[in-house]
């Protein structure tokens, strides 16, 4: 029986290890975005006009990652175009990830949201990956706040509501304190 201990705690120091190594060498993605210069990328609008993010500079602006297929991206895309309406200086964009403007026109179309600006990766799949990975972004929803001159201030993962978000805007000075 002493030797089965010694054995487990022998295999659990090299599995240990083994884990130590793995994500010490694995490849890491880019570091934290907040506080720097947003990477600046070229995606498609319903209409397919093309929209650099650069072109938002001036403005507090909202990236929010989603896909079709995810209710709580739904429901934040729903909070979001009422966040649009109630704060016009706000841009938000909303990335379609699934990549085809098929899928976001289906689910997001404008009329259905018309305070968000949804985009879609056009042709080929290489440019959305890209951007994916930019910003680190495997899990959705996913929301980047930009300040005016382009700099991330904020980086949310997971469904936010209308209220959590508004908070952070005006944590971040983005938004005017609401009177209370």
């Amino acid at each position: 029986m002493d030797l089965l201990k010694r054995l487990a705690v022998v295999v659990a120091i090299a599995l240990g290890l083994v884990l130590v190594i793995w994500l010490a060498t694995r490849a890491v993605g880019p570091q934290d975005l907040r506080g720097k210069a947003a990477p600046d990328f070229t995606l498609y609008d319903l209409r397919d006009k093309e929209v650099a993010i650069s072109a938002f500079r001036g403005h507090p602006v909202l990236l929010d990652f989603w896909e079709t297929w995810c209710g709580p991206c739904i429901g934040q895309l729903e909070a979001l175009d009422e966040l649009g309406q109630e704060h016009p200086e706000l841009r938000i964009l909303a990335i379609n990830t699934d990549g085809s403007r098929g899928f976001a026109q289906r689910l997001a179309p404008e009329r259905k949201y018309p305070h968000l600006k949804v985009l879609y990766c056009g042709p080929g799949r290489g440019l959305l990956q890209k951007i994916k990975d930019t910003y680190t972004v495997s899990n959705v929803p996913r929301t980047f706040i930009l300040d005016r001159q382009g700099i991330v201030r904020a980086d949310l993962e997971g469904a936010h509501t209308k209220d959590m978000i508004v908070s952070r805007l005006e944590d971040l000075g983005l938004l005017p304190l609401a009177a209370g």
